[in-house]
Formats: C-alpha cells, structure tokens, sequence
C-alpha cells in the first residue's frame, strides 16, 4: 500500500516502501520539504543540549550488581533532653571513589509515652549538612527493630560525602526517655 503524506514525521515514520514522495510540483512537495527542515533542526537542536542524566547511577539501581557492596550502618544514642539541639544517631563517610544508593531506612524509639506523628520527637537524614527531600521532618517511626522499611527509588550518595541520621527532641516540656535507634542499608560501587 503506497500513499502520499502530509507531515513530516508521518513520511520519516512509515516502513521502507509505503509512502510515495510527493511530486515537486504538488502542494504538499514545499510543506513537506519545510517540515522536514523544521524538524531536522529541532532534532539536531535536542541533540546538542546538555546531557542531564543522574551521575554514576547504575544502570540497573533496582538490581545488584557484581561489583556492588552492600552496607547496613546502625546507631543508637539516649534520647536528647527535651528542647536540646538535634543529635547525630549515626554518621558515615562515603569511601572515596564510589556512589552508592540508600534503599532502606528505619528508625525507632524504645521508650514509652511516644506518640507518632505528634512532633515529640523529629528523625532527620542528611548528606553534607543538607537533608534529603521528604527526609527533613520524620515525626513517626519506620521500620522496626530488626530491619529498616524499603525506600521506593532510594537515595543517592556520592564519593566523600558524610550521611547523618538525626534526632531532635523539641519539646522542653515532654518527659520522654528512651533510646533512640537508627540504620540505614543500602549498596555502594565503584565510581564510573
């Protein structure tokens, strides 16, 4: 089946062999051949735009790679009194020349009294002093004393970069007392 088109990516997009090139002296001929130039240059104006891909992420990050090391870091630390300054409960470095990514994360409080949600006590986790989006402000516990809860996409972490997990205890008036407890799993590899 042949036909003739009336775009251009229609014409770029058929099967070898099924569209007719309109006649030069047809009206379709000039919209046809300005389209195509159009499009050329959006394509080749696509192509020379800086490339924003996420540096160093596995091409799979889902799956485990030969050459990626797991890591499981915990911290516990006594609740700070209340209306204190916010506690680091864990901190590594990430080992020079690698990239890694944070799939798990959990934190508890092994106290009574608390009351998740209620703002008592706030777990933050951060790298170089800044926090991870939607991980500034945890006011309820995840995951629980054994493993920490799956992360959908995870958290990247770069070469040399220090990762906290903190707590803060606002509220001078509250009288919770406990130990508060923090891990983090994930997978680091061999910068690319």
């Amino acid at each position: 089946m042949t036909y003739q088109p009336y775009n251009v990516v229609e014409y770029l997009h058929a099967p070898t062999g099924a569209m007719v090139a309109p006649a030069p002296n047809s009206t379709i001929g000039p919209l046809l051949l300005r389209q195509a130039r159009e499009h050329l240059r959006v394509q080749i104006e696509l192509d020379n735009r800086p490339q924003t891909r996420i540096p160093n992420r596995p091409p799979d990050h889902e799956g485990f790679q030969p050459d990626h090391e797991p890591f499981h870091e915990v911290g516990s630390i006594d609740l700070p009194l209340g209306g204190s300054a916010e506690a680091s409960v864990l901190a590594f470095r990430v080992p020079a020349g690698y990239d890694g990514i944070i799939t798990g994360v959990g934190n508890t409080f092994t106290g009574a009294g608390f009351t998740a949600g209620s703002g008592a006590i706030v777990w933050r986790i951060r790298r170089d002093g800044a926090y991870f989006r939607n991980y500034s402000n945890l006011i309820a516990e995840y995951g629980d004393d054994v493993s920490p809860s799956d992360l959908d996409g995870g958290l990247m972490i770069h070469s040399g970069e220090l990762v906290e997990y903190t707590v803060e205890h606002p509220s001078a008036a509250s009288a919770l007392v406990g130990r508060v407890v923090c891990r983090l799993r994930g997978r680091i590899w061999p910068r690319r």
